[in-house]
């Protein structure tokens, strides 16, 4: 009787173990640069995506031909350890915090960028299409990548602010 018991216990826990959800993993940032600008070099002709994915020194060019980086951020790109890490340039207009970015987490080939949510006012705005880049953070690769991996951009709330797919050697 006891073994049954023992047996349908042990049943049940790998029951309820086996159908829980990956939990996501969160992965360690650091913010290279705060609000730093494209110089423009001629209006732009095409959309500013808003995030942009660099896994590679080789991939260190701004998103369309009318920018250039500023020298701090090529320097920060250039100083990444690409082996260990890769860059994400953050770009979604001009924010009233320095501290925006409150979360950055992985679940399997998704990696999620949370940014603090606010309400415009004075002070306070969003551009919509044409936009600068706010923020260069450098994201640790834990665990096994070699992957593509969708990127999005979201407010705490929920509101998907871009997405990209990217390979990750």
């Amino acid at each position: 009787m006891k073994k049954h018991i023992v047996t349908i216990l042990l049943s049940a826990i790998l029951a309820t173990s086996c159908g829980k959800a990956p939990l996501p993993q969160t992965l360690s940032f650091e913010v290279l640069v705060q609000s730093s600008p494209f110089t423009e070099t001629s209006p732009p002709s095409q959309d500013v995506p808003n995030l942009i994915v660099i896994a590679s020194l080789e991939e260190i060019s701004p998103p369309i031909p009318e920018f250039e980086f500023s020298d701090t951020m090529m320097t920060q790109l250039k100083a990444v350890d690409y082996e260990q890490s890769f860059a994400v340039l953050i770009l979604v207009g001009q924010m009233p915090t320095d501290g925006i970015i409150t979360e950055v987490s992985r679940m399997n080939e998704k990696v999620s960028i949370k940014v603090e949510g606010y309400t415009v006012g004075p002070g306070n705005y969003k551009l919509k299409g044409y936009s600068l880049p706010y923020q260069l953070i450098s994201v640790e690769k834990e665990g096994s990548w070699n992957t593509d991996i969708e990127f999005i951009l979201e407010e705490e709330n929920g509101n998907i602010l871009g997405r990209t797919k990217h390979h990750i050697p």
